[in-house]
C-alpha cells in the first residue's frame, strides 16, 4: 500500500476499537495515512459527558429517593467533570492525530446544505426517518470539502453506519464527482481484514448433518437468552434475574449480523475476563444501556461457538436464525414514549 490512501473511521468505529493509538500505529505501518473528522471527535466528547451526566441524574434520583435515610454528598461538580473529559479527549486526538483532524465549517452555506439533503433524503440521511443523518451528512460533507481541496487521491472510510452502508454507490459517485478522487466505504471489519488477514479457507468436502429442529430451537433460546440476562441468588438462595442491557431500539438483521461477526475478535480482545459490559458486544450505533449485570465470558463464548456452527452446519437456516435472534433481544428494548401516540401508553 504506498502513502496514496487516507483511512478514516466513523465514531462507531472509535466505540468499537478502544485502543486507538494502536490502530493508528498498525495503520501508518501498512501504508496509510488515518484521519478522524471533528464530527467524530465532538460526538464522542458528548457521548462520554452524557455517560457522566447520567451518573449525576441517577444520583439526584437516590439522593430525592433516600432523603430519610442517607445524605448524599457530591464531591465533584459535573460541570468540573464536563470540562475534564471535554479538555482531556480533545487534547488526546490532538495528539494522536495532529493537522489529520477533518474540520467541519459551520457556516449558513453548510446548514443550507445539510437542509436540503435532509428535505430530500438524500444519503446518508434515511428515508423515512424524521431526524436521522443529521450528523452523517455533517461528516459526509467535511470529508467531501476536506478531499476536495487536499488530502490524498484515494480514501478508505470504514463505518457500520446503515446510512452510509445502505448507500455505498451512490455515496461513492457523489463523491469522485465532487473531488475527482475514489472513496471506498467499508464495514468496520475492513480494519481487521487489514491487519490480520485470515488465510484462504481450503476447499472442504460437503457434510450434511441431520437437523433436530427441537434442540436446535431449545439451544437458540437458552443461547441468546443468556446475553439478556444473568440468574444469581440473593443472601436466602432465592433465584434472581438481572438484565445485561436494555436497548432504545429494535434489533434488525443487518444489525445481529454485525454483532455475530465481531463477537470473536471482542472475545479475543477481553479473553482474561469473567465479563464483560453488554455494550461492548452488542452496541454499534449507541443504543445499547448497559443493565445491572455484565455478560459471562462463558455466554459469548456459548453465542460464538453457535453462531459457527449455524454458518458450517445449518447454512439454510440462518435468516430463521436472525428472526428468532431478533425476538429475543428485542424482548430487552425499552422504547421512549411518544406523547403525541396514545397507542404507545400501555394499560
Amino acid at each position: 500500500m504506498n502513502n496514496d490512501t487516507a483511512f478514516v473511521f466513523d465514531t462507531n468505529f472509535i466505540i468499537q476499537n478502544h485502543e486507538l493509538e494502536l490502530v493508528v500505529q498498525k495503520l501508518n505501518e501498512k501504508g496509510f495515512s488515518v484521519y478522524i473528522t471533528q464530527v467524530a471527535v465532538d460526538e464522542r466528547i458528548a457521548q462520554e459527558c452524557n455517560k457522566q451526566k447520567e451518573k449525576y441524574d441517577e444520583l439526584e434520583k437516590a439522593r430525592h429517593k433516600f432523603f430519610d435515610i442517607a445524605s448524599i454528598e457530591i464531591k465533584t461538580k459535573y460541570e468540573e467533570i464536563q470540562r475534564y473529559y471535554k479538555e482531556g479527549m480533545k487534547k488526546k486526538y490532538e495528539g494522536l492525530f495532529g493537522k489529520n483532524i477533518i474540520p467541519l465549517t459551520v457556516d449558513e452555506d453548510t446548514f443550507s446544505r445539510v437542509l436540503e439533503r435532509a428535505y430530500a433524503k438524500t444519503p446518508p440521511f434515511i428515508r423515512g426517518s424524521s431526524d436521522k443523518g443529521f450528523k452523517d451528512s455533517l461528516m459526509w460533507l467535511s470529508l467531501i470539502d476536506y478531499f476536495t481541496k487536499s488530502g490524498e487521491p484515494k480514501v478508505v472510510f470504514v463505518t457500520d453506519d446503515n446510512g452510509f452502508r445502505d448507500n455505498i454507490d451512490i455515496l461513492q459517485k457523489e463523491f469522485s464527482s465532487a473531488t475527482g478522487k475514489t472513496i471506498e466505504i467499508k464495514s468496520n471489519s475492513y480494519y481487521n481484514e487489514l491487519v490480520d488477514p485470515k488465510p484462504e479457507p481450503k476447499q472442504a468436502v460437503e457434510v450434511k448433518y441431520e437437523v433436530d429442529l427441537t434442540d436446535l430451537r431449545n439451544e437458540i433460546q437458552e443461547t441468546i437468552h443468556d446475553l439478556c440476562w444473568v440468574e444469581t441468588e440473593d443472601y436466602w438462595g432465592n433465584t434472581e434475574w438481572y438484565k445485561t442491557f436494555t436497548s432504545c431500539k429494535a434489533f434488525d438483521t443487518v444489525y445481529v449480523t454485525q454483532i455475530f461477526e465481531q463477537l470473536e475478535n471482542k472475545i479475543q480482545s477481553h479473553i482474561l475476563e469473567t465479563s464483560i459490559s453488554a455494550s461492548v458486544i452488542l452496541d454499534i450505533d449507541n443504543r445499547i444501556r448497559d443493565g445491572n449485570a455484565a455478560i459471562p465470558m462463558t455466554a459469548l463464548e456459548r453465542a460464538r461457538n453457535l453462531y459457527i456452527k449455524m454458518k458450517r452446519q445449518y447454512i439454510n437456516y440462518m435468516q430463521p436464525f436472525y428472526s428468532a435472534t431478533i425476538r429475543i433481544l428485542n424482548q430487552n428494548c425499552e422504547y421512549p414514549i411518544d406523547l403525541s401516540d396514545d397507542e404507545e401508553l400501555p394499560f
